[in-house]
């Protein structure tokens, strides 16, 4: 139940956004690319010497009983279906422009 609870606070403030911040799209105007010469990648994090990764990943597992995992399922849905209204929003950020296209 928390991680559920969890996953649909995940999912109302994803789909409302941050207080404070403005519901409208603004369009940048700033231009100017960085460079990506000085970027550099994350450090790889070696395992622990002698554990048996299988024992860890069964620690961190928790059972769940076939509703919750319908549950989840579906929450994951909702939020992918989320995800996707707000790209296709991103993407039409005027309404004359959606009903052109």
């Amino acid at each position: 139940d928390d991680l559920l609870n969890q996953m649909r606070n995940f999912m109302q403030n994803f789909q409302n956004g941050p207080p404070g911040e403005d519901k409208e799209h603004e369009a940048t105007t700033d231009t100017e690319l960085f460079s990506t010469k000085d970027i550099q990648p994350l450090p790889v994090q070696e395992p622990p010497q002698n554990s048996d990764m299988h024992q860890i990943i069964k620690g961190c597992c928790v059972e769940a009983s076939e509703e919750q995992k319908q549950n989840m399922e579906k929450t994951m849905l909702d939020l992918v279906k989320i995800c996707h209204r707000k790209q296709f929003l991103c993407m039409h950020d005027d309404v004359d422009d959606l009903i052109e296209s």
